[in-house]
């Protein structure tokens, strides 16, 4: 089997799996979701992400520390699905994008640039 180019490693209760956002990722390539508990353990953490270039958090039990960055050196992103960084070690990870819900609707509206205004 190829390695993953995405992990999901962290979706329980799932809201993910099965979803159109992973029917998107299949099309990118493979996608391995863990519909399970276990993501807050960091071990458990770097198995399921494994070789995975990116991993897309979906809830706040995963913790990306230096030691899962270190324990996972092809993984170059990770997508928080929300907002926040704070399960993510800022000053070790590869590069980390968030937003503000799985929404479409509320990404559609974060995005627009009259958003953006002070």
């Amino acid at each position: 089997m190829a390695d993953p180019l995405i992990s999901v490693p962290d979706d329980f209760p799932s809201v993910f799996e099965n979803s159109v956002a992973h029917e998107a990722a299949r099309k990118l390539g493979e996608t391995r979701v863990y519909a399970a508990r276990g993501a807050d353990e960091e071990q458990e953490l770097i198995k399921r992400i494994g070789r995975a270039r990116v991993a897309i958090n979906i809830r706040a039990h995963a913790r990306f520390s230096d030691g899962v960055f270190a324990g996972c050196p092809h993984l170059k992103m990770v997508s928080i699905w929300g907002t926040g960084t704070d399960n993510i070690d800022l000053g070790a990870r590869p590069s980390a994008s968030s937003a503000p819900a799985p929404s479409a609707r509320a990404w559609r509206r974060w995005a627009r640039p009259s958003a953006w205004r002070c």
